[in-house]
């Protein structure tokens, strides 16, 4: 009966936990949501310039991911987009990591299974790209 109730009771704090960490989320996102919306736009040409033929596509595909992730306009993200600062990186990392990989390889036609993902020198929106790539070459 006892090891019925500890069961009961770490079952109830799990949940209690991921309730938290999903608010914490939930609430980071909608920081970096506000953020991204009060800048201007960029246009898909001009977002597109930065990127060799090849990795357009990539970056496009990454792009539209993210833009799914924060639920903001497409055009409010750019190239030169800094991980800590427009996205707050840190704080949605595991769960922005996922979302984006698994939606690219989705793209992809690959399986998500197996992969690594390597932040320790993400800067900007272009590192994570390539990071994207390495998995996605990975993958194949």
């Amino acid at each position: 009966m006892q090891s019925v109730a500890i069961g009961g009771l770490a079952f109830v704090a799990t949940i209690a936990l991921a309730i938290r960490d999903l608010r914490k989320l939930r609430t980071q996102k909608g920081l970096v949501r506000q953020h991204l919306e009060n800048r201007s736009d960029i246009d898909e040409r001009t977002f597109s310039a930065g990127y060799e033929v090849l990795s357009t596509q990539l970056a496009i595909l990454v792009r539209a991911a993210v833009r799914e992730f924060f639920m903001v306009p497409v055009e409010k993200i750019r190239p030169d987009d800094s991980l800590e600062h427009d996205y707050q990186f840190q704080r949605v990392m595991p769960d922005f990591q996922v979302f984006i990989v698994s939606r690219v390889l989705r793209e992809y036609h690959l399986s998500p299974a197996g992969y690594r993902f390597d932040s320790r020198n993400l800067a900007n929106f272009t590192d994570l790209v390539n990071e994207v790539g390495r998995i996605i070459s990975n993958c194949q």
